[in-house]
């Protein structure tokens, strides 16, 4: 049927449609418009391989990155006719469904700017307030339901794993799931407290799911997010914070490091969500990864104690956003008696009791 409809369209318009192909779809491209045709398949994570079932998914698509790209998705619309001779909009009933979206140029998309050496800080600068105010915006998950529950949240890996081991029973390969796996059960023991908490406290939330360079593209000189995951419930409602960690993990994959950091520490600067970032156990700060000085790879802690070199030591990287922005309120406030806006959140290095930051959160709290 897809061929089929090429041809009519290329026909009929006279000018070349453009097909291209993705593990669970097709996509038509003819002139300014798109339409995205779910393949007829049914795999551990998604069912598509009833009209019905596709329709739906449609309609779902359509609702949910209309969120984030209202401009692009136009509509769904029903294929009627014959596979040999399909018509879109047409009379009778339907053969299939498709998303009808607005066609864009295809060199506008991130992970061929990433290719270029064109993706840039403006680019992820344009993107964090947006995702931010999607975030906020976005519908909170039932705390005490099943989406967003450690649980569920491990099931995936824990799928991923079954699968790996499966598919190199008898290789060398299967040396290292062993490792993995106590790892990973020993990770989970360690962070079940932190996923329940971030549930309870509304942080798990209806996110796009797939947020990678190859979802956010350029358009009219703005960073535009589209193709959330519609088919599975499961993998949309995440915590917020994941879906910034799977970006940040892509930009570092097409060896952007730099941006990487720039795109985390401009979402903390604007959602103040520093409470269950990461906390490294060595003695060096998560983000100074691309931004240390020239003089020290890796700048030194102060002695414990020392309130000025609290409040100077983070200032040897270029941007260590609210972090920095509390020491320095703690230090002018010591200095002064003056009463400064304080950030909205005790920022995660005070909350997490390293030696040498115990007297800024003590008197952080003295403050607020």
């Amino acid at each position: 049927m897809i061929g089929a409809l090429r041809r009519i369209l290329q026909a009929g318009q006279g000018v070349d449609v453009l097909l291209i192909e993705t593990h669970i779809s097709f996509v038509l491209v003819c002139g300014a418009a798109a339409y995205k045709f779910k393949k007829v398949l049914r795999t551990p994570y998604l069912d598509q391989s009833t009209l019905a079932l596709r329709e739906h998914a449609c309609h779902e698509e359509l609702r949910l990155n209309r969120r984030l790209a209202p401009d692009l998705y136009v509509g769904v619309v029903r294929v009627t006719g014959t596979s040999g001779a399909p018509e879109l909009g047409g009379k009778g009933g339907p053969i299939d469904v498709a998303v009808q979206m607005r066609a864009f140029a295809q060199d506008g998309l991130w992970d061929g700017l990433a290719a270029r050496g064109q993706l840039g800080a403006s680019h992820v600068d344009d993107l964090a307030p947006l995702l931010a105010r999607f975030h906020a915006s976005a519908a909170v998950a039932d705390p005490a339901g099943h989406l967003g529950s450690p649980d569920q949240v491990r099931t995936p890996l824990s799928q991923s794993l079954d699968e790996l081991e499966d598919l190199t029973r008898a290789t060398a390969t299967a040396a290292v799931l062993g490792p993995l796996r106590d790892w990973e059960a020993a990770a989970f023991e360690r962070l079940r407290p932190a996923m329940a908490r971030r549930l309870a406290l509304g942080r798990v939330r209806e996110c796009h799911g797939d947020l990678h360079l190859g979802n956010v593209t350029v358009i009219e000189g703005h960073s535009t997010v589209f193709d959330g995951i519609e088919f599975n419930d499961e993998l949309r409602w995440i915590d917020v914070m994941s879906e910034v960690a799977f970006m940040a993990m892509d930009l570092h994959a097409h060896g952007l490091a730099h941006l990487a950091h720039r795109f985390v520490n401009g979402y903390l600067e604007l959602t103040g969500d520093y409470e269950d970032v990461y906390k490294r156990q060595s003695r060096r700060w998560p983000w100074c990864q691309g931004h240390e000085t020239p003089q020290r790879r890796t700048p030194r802690p102060p002695k414990h104690g020392t309130r000025r070199a609290c409040a100077n030591w983070p200032m040897r990287c270029t941007k260590l956003v609210d972090v920095c922005r509390a020491k320095m309120c703690i230090r002018d406030r010591a200095r002064t008696g003056a009463v400064a806006p304080a950030p909205r959140h005790v920022p995660w290095p005070l909350q997490c009791g390293w030696p040498w930051l115990r007297p800024c959160a003590r008197a952080t709290a003295r403050w607020q």
